[in-house]
């Protein structure tokens, strides 16, 4: 994933962006204190963004277990967005497939976003489960309108380890 490092946390800033509007829509209680506030929900989330921006990954992953601790805000869609990516990057494949597909439940404005997908794709792949990778990959491709390249570069490295593998397997047979 050491390729999409750069690409990753532009694309989560932007998608950042239209979560915490969903977040002012859907979680605000009203207390000030609380984990319905906003407020403190958007404070939240840019400062994990901003840490895994800059490539704090402790930081990003500090700060969306926190966000992620708090019962009104497991779902948050950008804070499981970003536990996937951390744990991914750390090679912890298993553990960032959860986060991801958490990420990827959201619906309206927290609909999944192209970047998520792709990176549950590139993840399932390192987890050998091509068949599900290609077709994240291509729901990202698709998502996308094709305009990137990153995605494609990401469903040609499925393919071809999928591929790989087949072969491996039938030569273990024979």
């Amino acid at each position: 994933m050491s390729r999409k490092c750069g690409v990753i946390p532009l694309c989560l800033l932007g998608a950042a962006v239209s979560f915490a509007i969903y977040a002012v829509m859907r979680h605000d209680n009203g207390d000030p204190d609380g984990p319905g506030n906003t407020g403190a929900l958007i404070a939240l989330n840019n400062e994990m963004i901003r840490a895994h921006v800059r490539g704090d990954l402790a930081g990003a992953e500090k700060t969306a277990r926190k966000i992620l601790s708090q019962s009104e805000w497991r779902t948050f869609v950008p804070a499981n967005a970003v536990m996937g990516s951390v744990l991914a990057q750390k090679g912890e494949y298993a553990a960032a497939a959860a986060f991801f597909k958490a990420a990827l439940s959201g619906k309206g404005s927290a609909a999944p976003q192209p970047v998520v997908m792709n990176d549950y794709a590139d993840t399932l792949r390192h987890l050998g489960r091509y068949a599900e990778a290609e077709a994240f990959a291509r729901r990202a491709i698709a998502a996308s309108e094709g305009k990137v390249s990153l995605y494609k570069l990401t469903l040609d490295e499925i393919l071809n380890e999928a591929k790989t593998h087949k072969r491996n397997v039938k030569e273990k047979k024979t």
